[in-house]
C-alpha cells in the first residue's frame, strides 16, 4: 500500500511540475529523462506480473473489457465528429487519433 501511496504522489507531483511551464524550456533533457524513468516503470510492472494458467478465461474477459474500454470512447468521438461536423466516416474515424 505504501508502494501505492508514493507513486500516486510522484504523479500527482509530476502532474504539478508539468503545469509550471519549466519543462518547455529544457526538452531535449527531459525527453530521455521521462523515456528512463518510464522504462523503469514498465520493468517494474513486468517483473511482478505472473499468469496464472488455471485462469486463462478470466484474462480473456479482461482482454475484451480493456479492447471495450478503448475502442468505445474512440467510436463514440468519431461518431460526434460525423453527426456534428458532417463530415465522411473515413475522415470521422482517421480524426480521432492518440498523439504521442
Amino acid at each position: 500500500m505504501k508502494r501505492v501511496i508514493v507513486y500516486s504522489l510522484l504523479l500527482i507531483a509530476g502532474m504539478g511540475f508539468s503545469q509550471l511551464g519549466v519543462a518547455g524550456a529544457w526538452p531535449e533533457a527531459i525527453a530521455p529523462l521521462t523515456m528512463i524513468l518510464l522504462a523503469y516503470i514498465m520493468i517494474e510492472v513486468g517483473m511482478e506480473f505472473d499468469i496464472d494458467k488455471s485462469h486463462l478465461r478470466q484474462y480473456g474477459a479482461d482482454a475484451l473489457i480493456a479492447m471495450g474500454a478503448e475502442a468505445i470512447p474512440w467510436l463514440f468521438a468519431a461518431g460526434y465528429f460525423w453527426w456534428i461536423f458532417n463530415s465522411g466516416i473515413k475522415e470521422s474515424l482517421k480524426s480521432v487519433r492518440i498523439r504521442i
